[in-house]
Formats: C-alpha cells, structure tokens, sequence
C-alpha cells in the first residue's frame, strides 16, 4: 500500500500544474499513447462524465509524460504489476 502512496503524490503535482484530477491525468495519459484509439471509462455521476471529455481534450507536455512514464516504471517495479495493469490499478485507488 505505501508504494501506492508514492506514486499518487508523485503524480500530485502533475494533476494539480495542468488543473486536472487524477483520474483526468490517467485517461489524458492513456490517450496519448499511439496504440491507444479509445479509453473505456465508467461514470457513477454526471460530473464524472464531464471530466472524462475534459481529460480527452487535454494534452500534457513531453515533461510531464516523462515524468509518468518513470513514475510507473518506478511503480511497478516496486509492487510487481504488471505494465498492462497499472493505470487500470491506479485509478481504482483514486475513486
């Protein structure tokens, strides 16, 4: 569970500078990826929607990709996940 920690206040600042949620920095970061066409996501309220199309028009540097991208490494080398598993995991401890 520390390991989790970690990661979600390393991912903090990243969320917090381009003024998205979470959530939002994960679906932005999985959109992003080129063998990515579409990200599956759930709602339980209408404002959850709402972020889901915002996370969709935001684009985040090459900085900040770096940074995820080296997080997760960092992540699930430390917690043995495997790469396909670990935004799935990230955002089930964020809700």
């Amino acid at each position: 569970m520390s390991a989790n920690r970690d990661l979600i206040e390393l991912l903090k600042p990243i969320a917090k500078r381009n003024g998205m949620t979470l959530t939002q920095l994960a679906i932005a970061w999985v959109l992003r990826r080129p063998e990515v066409t579409a990200a599956i996501v759930g709602a339980g309220r209408p404002r959850q929607i709402e972020e889901t199309v915002e996370a969709g028009e935001s684009v985040l540097s090459a900085q900040d990709i770096e940074r995820i991208d080296e997080s997760l490494s960092q992540h699930v080398q430390a917690t043995q996940l495997t790469t396909r598993l670990r935004w799935i995991y990230l955002i089930r401890i964020t809700i």
